[in-house]
């Protein structure tokens, strides 16, 4: 049974097969619908045929998928994915309240972490599809560094933005899991102690309740006592800049790579995708080349946002879960690090409206290992609302 409609097909429907040991046995795994896989359909959230996506279904399994069976993790199913990952949203309901949306575009990856149907789920992020969705269904939501995944397998929307991440109830599930998929050094000694904390309540500060920034702001101070120190930033240019250059990118690449479905399938694809992919075929070049640069800007190794010592604070969304009838949240607050490609995670740290709160931990590009040691450091201080009893 599927009360919260998390899954595309399960295990029922898949061939069996002779489970491997390995560092990740007993694990098990939902794979997000815009992610190959070779004993289950891949329908990247549409009713599209096969053939529109030929290529990347002959592959068999994403290799991040045969990485996960090889260290002995079992597959059981596909999540469901808003329509190719973009924002027409799908059956998925949060396990919190069934009249609020899950969040997309991973939202049914962050729907079955929340109800404990699997170990770790498989998501992507190109705006907020980690962050949103796991903040709405209060679960942990890691988008690596930009590159640290491989996609291949995956469906591209965004070569400059697609990011593989992943979700779960735990950091140590996280850990074990980006040792196997992100070559995670396990020795890295990086702790709270050695890093700085920094505040970053960013230009979008204002589009939170005062309430919400009061919770932030309490849990800022719940943690800093594990910190070397702790400092405040205001708002910087270049992030505002990049949450922008996001936004063009983000619907130029995707017509470039997806627009070509419309041509023989246009009355099977949502408006909303169609606008999408119109939106991003009329940008201007000028608005195209100034967004490629602001991302070029602070991908570069002389152009840091976050510095080697530092870890970040910061919102993740602008309030709890919306109801499901205005669609899936709005990604602000995940943009700028999406395209600046540093680490993030989000976690969640109160109840607010009887659903799940977070922000999202910002690392310095690179510094996964450090970004995750100092999580598993403070993971006694988050909210767990699995734990928590509740009517769905």
């Amino acid at each position: 049974m599927d009360p919260c409609h998390a899954w595309v097909c399960r295990e029922e429907a898949s061939t069996h097969r002779a489970q491997t040991q390995g560092p990740l046995s007993g694990f098990t795994v939902g794979v997000k619908d815009i992610i190959v896989t070779e004993d289950f359909p891949t329908q990247f959230g549409t009713t599209l045929p096969a053939s529109a996506f030929a290529d990347l279904l002959g592959m068999g399994d994403a290799s991040a998928v045969a990485m996960l069976r090889k260290a002995g993790a079992k597959i059981i199913g596909k999540t469901v994915t808003t329509e190719l990952a973009t924002f027409k949203p799908g059956p998925t309901l949060n396990p919190w309240r069934h009249e609020r949306t899950p969040g997309g575009s991973s939202s049914g990856s962050a729907a079955a972490i929340a109800t404990g149907d699997v170990s770790l789920a498989l998501a992507t992020q190109t705006a907020g599809s980690i962050g949103r969705p796991a903040a709405f269904c209060g679960v942990l939501g890691f988008k690596p560094s930009f590159d640290r995944l491989t996609t291949e397998g995956v469906l591209m929307t965004s070569k400059t933005l697609d990011t593989l991440g992943l979700m779960a109830q735990s950091v140590d599930i996280l850990q074990k899991s980006m040792m196997v998929l992100g070559n995670l050094n396990s020795s890295a000694q990086a702790t709270a102690s050695t890093q700085t904390l920094v505040f970053y309540q960013s230009h979008l500060w204002s589009t939170l309740t005062s309430e919400d920034q009061l919770v932030i702001q309490d849990f800022v101070k719940k943690i800093a006592p594990y910190f070397r120190t702790v400092s405040q930033k205001k708002p910087q240019p270049c992030l505002a800049n990049l949450t922008k250059a996001q936004q063009y990118i983000h619907s130029h690449e995707v017509s470039e790579h997806l627009g070509y479905l419309l041509h023989d399938h246009r009355e099977s694809l949502s408006g909303a995708f169609q606008a999408f992919v119109a939106e991003g075929k009329k940008l201007h070049t000028d608005d195209r080349s100034w967004a490629y640069q602001q991302v070029q800007n602070v991908r570069g190794e002389d152009n840091v946002i976050v510095e080697e010592d530092e870890l970040w604070i910061t919102p993740v969304i602008n309030g709890v879960a919306p109801m499901r009838s205005v669609g899936t949240g709005d990604p602000a607050f995940c943009r700028a690090w999406t395209a600046a490609g540093n680490p993030t995670l989000t976690v969640p740290i109160a109840i607010q409206q009887n659903l799940p709160f977070a922000v999202q931990l910002v690392a310095p590009k690179g510094a996964d290992e450090m970004l995750l040691n100092v999580a598993a450091e403070i993971e006694h201080l988050l909210q767990k609302p699995w734990e928590i009893r509740h009517d769905a």
